[in-house]
């Protein structure tokens, strides 16, 4: 049975609607830890609505995009809420602010505050403080992991206005490209490794281009039906008309 048009363009709006969230949803998971900062569970320290924590740190690539911190408490829950504030280097000037996200995908202990990409980041050095809020229900605290500073010049993490000496707050920067395909092309470096042969270099590309021509190509094939659809309903009228007709 052929489609109508209705059907034809009612299944061409659902199949743009799928393919968009998937992109959507891809392009929100595309991220680039730096590679440098492994992020380890050791000492911790508790955050409270009296007690904010805040950090230095500094960005090694442009167009720093997230932050994610290591909690030692499992995860955050709907009624708590860590808000981050992300300043310029003085703490006094805010670039970014929202609330901290359990990290998707089952990462465990991982949150992440995300944010617009600050595309001149490189070399930059920033503060983000962190604040806790919680309702009724909530935990009176919460705990993040800590690490000891890389060296002596390593900014101190200050926790309510007091500075701990030698830790730093377990957090990572996480950065994007400028363009989509400048990250495709990182994403594929980076998976390499763990990628039999047929899927490297530009297989890739060409088997994520094919499984998106192929449905692409079905609904043309769908909507190619339609001036066979109205021959048949023509050829049927025809029909009709020559099966009336009285012989002479």
């Amino acid at each position: 049975m052929l489609f109508s048009l209705f059907q034809k363009l009612l299944l061409f709006l659902l199949l743009g609607s799928f393919v968009f969230t998937i992109f959507s949803e891809f392009d929100k998971l595309i991220a680039f830890p730096d590679s440098r900062i492994v992020l380890r569970k050791s000492n911790s320290v508790t955050i409270s609505p009296k007690n904010p924590l805040r950090q230095e740190f500094v960005a090694t690539r442009d167009n720093l995009q997230s932050l994610q911190f290591l909690t030692r408490s499992s995860g955050i829950r709907e009624d708590e809420n860590v808000h981050v504030v992300l300043y310029e280097e003085n703490c006094a000037t805010p670039l970014r602010e929202g609330d901290l996200m359990s990290a998707p995908l089952d990462s465990g202990n991982l949150a992440v505050f995300h944010f617009p990409k600050i595309a001149d980041s490189q070399g930059k050095k920033y503060c983000v403080a962190l604040s806790y809020q919680r309702e009724i229900d909530g935990r009176d605290n919460l705990r993040f992991f800590t690490m000891v500073g890389n060296n002596e010049s390593s900014p101190a993490l200050i926790r309510g206005g007091e500075e701990r000496t030698g830790e730093v707050l377990a957090l990572r920067p996480v950065y994007r490209n400028a363009t989509l395909q400048e990250d495709l092309v990182e994403l594929n470096r980076e998976v390499s490794q763990y990628k039999p042969a047929f899927l490297k270099h530009h297989w890739l590309f060409a088997i994520a281009s094919l499984s998106l021509f192929f449905p692409f190509l079905f609904f043309l094939f769908l909507l190619s039906g339609l001036p066979r659809e109205e021959n048949a309903i023509s050829s049927l009228s025809s029909s009709t008309e020559d099966t009336g007709r009285l012989p002479s």
